[in-house]
């Protein structure tokens, strides 16, 4: 990483692409072991490429590009992966972060877009999120949406034959009380808008976790 001006980073090598609030807080972070089916299936997570990160007044841009394959040794496929994010805080606590208690109130809210091409598929997708922080409550919401394409000439068989329409939304409340964090869970995924009950999935979860 290299910052060449007040507010600005240039990051490069494997590194998270900026998409997804839940996607992007760090695994030690996470309120549950694993992020929500909605988060797994409709964002990109780590890959190989350069991201341009600004921030001044509580705004913050993220811009990137990426192999798009995912692996770290080089690029797998002829396409490339490119990403954008934009958000915006209100307040001093960390919005990548549930546990805790805070002063007043935070609030963080985002959008977010990515396109991915490899040799069999084209993705385009994005979404917007939100972080709410007041005392030792927290919120965590995010709805995600994807257009998968196939290719007219892919070099190995596409995941859709069709262009497939996924969407998906999450929910995540909490409370700080002391070294314990209660906090509930529910996602959504539906993997073809136009199918009805074809690969829907809902998942809901509850916990205690001791810090």
């Amino acid at each position: 990483g290299w910052a060449p001006a007040d507010g600005l980073w240039l990051i490069g090598g494997q590194q998270k692409v900026p998409v997804s609030r839940e996607q992007l807080i760090a695994s030690g972070d996470l309120a549950f072991t694993q992020r929500t089916v909605a988060t797994h299936w409709l964002s990109p997570g780590r890959d190989l490429g350069a991201v341009a990160d600004y921030s001044k007044s509580g705004a913050r841009l993220r811009v990137g590009a990426f192999n798009g394959g995912g692996d770290f040794t080089g690029d797998t496929d002829g396409g490339k992966l490119y990403a954008a994010r934009a958000e915006f805080v209100m307040g001093d606590a960390d919005t990548y972060q549930t546990y805790g208690t805070v002063d007043g109130y935070t609030l963080g809210v985002a959008v977010d877009g990515y396109t991915n091409s490899n040799r069999a598929i084209d993705e385009l997708g994005g979404g917007a999120d939100l972080a709410f922080r007041m005392g030792g409550l927290s919120l965590l919401a995010e709805v995600r949406f994807m257009t998968v394409s196939p290719q007219e000439t892919p070099s190995v068989a596409p995941g859709v034959l069709t262009e497939t329409q996924r969407q998906g939304a999450m929910v995540q409340v909490g409370y700080t009380m002391g070294a314990f964090e209660p906090v509930v869970r529910y996602a959504l995924l539906d993997d073809n808008v136009d199918q009805d009950d074809t690969g829907d999935v809902a998942e809901a979860m509850g916990g205690v976790i001791y810090h």
